[in-house]
């Protein structure tokens, strides 16, 4: 329920300062095996959020001065993008950006489900809710586990390295 509202809370809403990047860099890694844009993120989880727009058009204005300055100058990633997303007819940044963003919240549905089993194994039941009810409440999460950043992936492949760790370790 927690998580419905988190992303009722960004359903519709403009795109963060970073997602403007890391959408279409998705799109172009997905689409054309191309990894210029946003090279500094890691490239799986923009495959993740870029899943869903995968058959969906996605005008790239490969021929642009700021597409061939970003081989010698990141910096141009921000024209590039800027311009691809919201200046280019024929693209939908809104439905771009929230169906990336469904593809987010389910990572961080993971993080939570996780956060919940691991607890319980430590604690049983009780510890288990408290945890969830924790973790679902916690205002960082709600307000960014849908976005397309990186912040909750990180946390969900920290999380899930100490737990394999710590399964290996009770061995």
């Amino acid at each position: 329920m927690l998580f419905r509202s988190a992303w009722l809370g960004v359903h519709h809403r403009n795109a963060t300062f970073d997602e403007v990047v890391h959408v279409p860099a998705g799109i172009m890694q997905l689409q054309y095996g191309d990894f210029r844009v946003d090279p500094e993120a890691p490239a799986l989880w923009k495959d993740w959020a870029a899943l869903p727009n995968l058959l969906t058009h996605f005008d790239a204005r490969r021929e642009t001065q700021a597409w061939r300055g970003m081989l010698n100058d990141g910096l141009w990633e921000w024209d590039w993008a800027i311009d691809a997303m919201y200046r280019t007819a024929g693209n939908d940044p809104d439905a771009l950006t929230n169906r990336s963003r469904a593809m987010m919240l389910v990572l961080a549905v993971a993080l939570g489900a996780l956060t919940a089993l691991w607890a319980g194994q430590l604690g049983g039941g009780v510890a288990a809710t408290v945890a969830t009810f924790a973790f679902a409440l916690d205002p960082t999460f709600l307000g960014h586990g849908p976005l397309v950043k990186n912040d909750v992936c990180f946390a969900l492949v920290w999380v899930a390295s100490a737990y394999v760790l710590w399964r290996i370790s009770d061995r």
